[in-house]
């Protein structure tokens, strides 16, 4: 039996995260959570929105985790996933804010946490930015990709977390 663990993807938006977050959870012994932090911040209107769409009136595994404390933000998933055989849980919540939150608060006390900083190639994220936000020049976003990275990399560093950094381009 191995200790049960979160994947934590660090990104930017528009990096790819959501879909790395379906491959990896993909995997018999795995669960996606989408961007978990939104659950516990009141920007999600479901606590699942696969459950939501299959018309069910609550989460099958998440019932309650929007009103759960803190500390159970991992745990209750993990429980309650057990028994189908998972011990991985993929947060792409991307930002360091949320994880920082959870460690000190005790939500990854008895997990193993590893992170997956995902750099998305900066013409492909300059483009997906361009499509956003239309009056921005190239050489501005450039600036905001490139300063978005050398922060997520230094904090990321100030964790001490196991890390993998992941890179892709669409060319």
């Amino acid at each position: 039996m191995h200790p049960a663990q979160v994947i934590y993807i660090v990104s930017s938006e528009w990096s790819g995260s959501t879909w790395l977050s379906f491959v990896l959870g993909t995997h018999r012994r795995a669960a996606t959570l989408g961007e978990h932090w939104r659950r516990f911040r009141g920007a999600r209107d479901s606590e699942c929105r696969t459950c939501q769409h299959k018309g069910l009136p609550h989460c099958e595994i998440l019932h309650g985790i929007t009103v759960a404390p803190l500390e159970e933000a991992y745990s209750l998933p993990v429980a309650r996933f057990a028994p189908r055989g998972v011990d991985t849980l993929v947060d792409n919540s991307k930002f360091l804010d949320w994880l920082e939150e959870l460690l000190a608060g005790g939500a990854c006390t008895a997990l193993a946490v590893r992170v997956i900083h995902l750099v998305r190639d900066p013409r492909g994220w300059i483009t997906s930015a361009t499509g956003r936000q239309p009056t921005r020049d190239a050489a501005a976003l450039l600036g905001d990709w490139k300063q978005r990275v050398i922060e997520q990399q230094a904090r990321r560093a100030t964790l001490g977390l196991p890390t993998l950094r992941l890179s892709y381009d669409l060319a």
